[in-house]
């Protein structure tokens, strides 16, 4: 099993390389057509978890997936 390693610094893709963030926009819209929004959220998640993007992890799942309380009500 092969070890990977990450970078030191963690870049932002917008301000970092502008043209390489309007192809994945451009990408996902298109990949999305006809997928449910939710299950592409969470495709989006899991591809981000397995990229170790921390970026668009925090991207898929800021404000897109509401906080839900642990607590039951009686």
């Amino acid at each position: 099993m092969s070890v990977r390693t990450r970078p030191s610094t963690r870049m932002w893709i917008p301000r970092d390389n502008p043209a390489v963030y309007k192809a994945l926009v451009a990408l996902q819209r298109v990949s999305s057509a006809g997928v449910d929004a939710e299950i592409g959220e969470l495709i989006s998640m899991r591809v981000s978890q397995l990229n170790g993007c921390a970026y668009c992890l925090h991207m898929h799942a800021g404000t897109r997936w509401p906080r839900r309380s642990t607590r039951t009500s009686c």
